[in-house]
C-alpha cells in the first residue's frame, strides 16, 4: 500500500471515531452502557490509541513515496509563515482554553465574546489548519502533504462539529454567541458584528506561541524521532491539561479570585520554564533530543545539556503543583493546601538566597498567598457576653 493512503486511512480512522463516537445519538448509546465515566474512558483511550497509530505511520513513512507539492521559490518563506502564524494561533488558542466558551464543564456560552474570541470563536482549531494547509503546500512527499491536508481537514471540521454540538446543548446563548463571531479571523470584524479589543488579547499566551514557533523550528529534524513519541506526549499530555483545568476551574466558580489564580499561576511559571529551557539553553536540548533522549546524559556530557535537563526538570513539577493546589481547593483539602504553600516558600527562599536574580520570586510570592488562603481564619462572629 503506498504511503499516503496509509496515512490516509489512518486519519480516517482517528478522525471517524474521534468525532463519530462524540456524536449525539452514538454518545447517547454508549454512555447508557457504560455510564457517563466509562464513556469518557473509553473515547480517550480510542483518541489516544488511533492517535498514536497516525502520528505512528506517518512517522515511519514521511520520507517515502511519490513527491509532494514542494511549493518553492517565493512561495516558501510565506507559507513558512502561514505554518508559523498558525503554531502562534493554536498555543495562544489553547493557554485560555479553561476560561473560553468551549471549555469542558461549562454549561452556557459567554454573552460577550472576549479576547481571541473577538477575532476567531477557534483560535485553536484556526491555527492548526493553517499549520497543516501551509505545510501540506510545502511537503516534499505526497504522503507529508496528504497527511498535512488532513490535519487542516480535521481542524475545520472539528470547529464545524463543536458549533453544532453546543448549539444542541446550550440552544440560545451559543447561537447568539456565534451570531457576534466569526470562525474566519476578523470576518466578524470587518462585518460589523465584532469590535477588535487590543487590551483583551492574551499578550503571554502570544508571546508563548512565538516563543513555541521558534523552538518548533529549532527542534523540526527530530520531531518525528522514536516513532512520533514526542508529538504524541506533547499532544495528549496538553489535551489532558487542558481538560483538567477546565474541570477545576469550574470547581472553583464561587471561590475568590485570588484561590482561582494560585494553581493557574503555577502552571504559567511551570510553562514559562519550559519556554525558558528553550530560549536558555537550545544547544544543551538539540544534545539530549539528537543522543536519543533515553541515555543522552552521562558523566561526560557538555554541562550546558546537564544544565537544560535539571532547568527543564522543574516545569512539569511546577505545572503539576499548580494542578495539585487547585484540586487542593477544591476538595476543600487545607492540609494538603498549606504543606504545598510551605513547600513552596521554602523552596523559593533558598533559592533567593542562592540565585537573587531568578524566578524563585514568583515562586515566593505564589507561595505565600497560598499560604494565605490555607491559614484557617478566626470566626468573625462575636461571643455573647456572660
Amino acid at each position: 500500500m503506498a504511503p499516503s493512503m496509509t496515512v490516509g486511512l489512518c486519519w480516517l480512522l482517528f478522525g471517524g471515531t474521534h468525532v463519530g463516537l462524540a456524536t449525539r445519538t452514538v454518545r447517547g448509546r454508549l454512555v447508557a452502557r457504560l455510564g457517563a465515566s466509562g464513556f469518557i474512558a473509553f473515547y480517550s483511550a480510542v483518541a489516544v490509541a488511533s492517535f498514536a497509530a497516525l502520528i505512528g505511520s506517518f512517522a515511519a513513512l514521511h520520507d517515502q513515496g511519490a513527491p509532494g507539492l514542494a511549493l518553492g521559490g517565493a512561495f516558501r518563506p510565506a507559507l513558512l509563515g502561514v505554518v508559523a502564524l498558525g503554531v502562534v494561533l493554536a498555543v495562544a488558542g489553547v493557554v485560555p482554553y479553561p476560561s473560553s466558551s468551549y471549555a469542558l464543564f461549562r454549561t452556557a456560552s459567554r454573552a460577550e465574546p472576549r479576547g481571541l474570541e473577538r477575532i476567531t470563536r477557534h483560535p485553536f482549531f484556526v491555527g492548526a489548519a493553517l499549520l497543516g494547509l501551509g505545510h501540506a503546500l510545502v511537503a516534499a512527499r505526497l504522503v507529508g502533504t496528504v497527511f498535512f491536508a488532513g490535519l487542516a481537514a480535521f481542524a475545520l471540521g472539528g470547529a464545524w462539529h463543536q458549533d453544532r454540538k453546543l448549539l444542541a446543548e446550550r440552544g440560545a446563548s451559543h447561537a447568539a454567541f456565534m451570531e457576534r463571531t466569526s470562525i474566519v479571523p476578523f470576518a466578524a470584524i470587518l462585518t460589523g458584528r465584532q469590535r477588535l479589543a487590543p487590551r483583551e488579547l492574551p499578550v503571554g499566551a502570544l508571546v508563548l506561541g512565538i516563543a513555541a514557533a521558534w523552538a518548533l523550528r529549532r527542534v523540526h529534524p527530530n520531531i518525528l524521532a522514536h516513532g512520533g513519541a514526542y508529538v504524541v506526549i506533547a499532544v495528549v499530555g496538553g489535551a489532558l491539561l487542558a481538560s483538567l483545568q477546565a474541570w477545576q476551574r469550574a470547581g472553583l466558580r464561587t471561590r475568590s479570585r485570588v484561590e482561582q489564580l494560585l494553581g493557574p499561576a503555577l502552571v504559567l511559571i511551570g510553562v514559562g520554564h519550559a519556554v525558558c529551557t528553550l530560549i536558555l539553553f537550545p544547544d544543551g536540548i538539540a544534545a539530549i533530543v539528537g543522543g536519543g533522549v533515553a541515555g543522552a546524559i552521562s558523566l561526560d556530557s557538555p554541562g550546558e545539556a546537564k544544565a537544560a535537563f535539571w532547568f527543564g526538570l522543574f516545569a512539569p513539577a511546577l505545572v503539576f503543583m499548580g494542578w495539585l493546589a487547585s484540586h487542593a481547593l477544591v476538595a476543600g483539602d487545607r492540609a494538603l493546601l498549606g504543606l504545598l504553600a510551605w513547600f513552596l516558600v521554602g523552596t523559593a527562599l533558598v533559592g533567593i538566597v542562592v540565585m537573587p536574580v531568578s524566578g524563585f520570586w514568583a515562586v515566593l510570592v505564589v507561595g505565600l498567598l497560598m499560604l494565605r488562603v490555607a491559614t484557617p481564619r478566626p470566626c468573625a462572629v462575636a461571643e455573647r457576653p456572660l
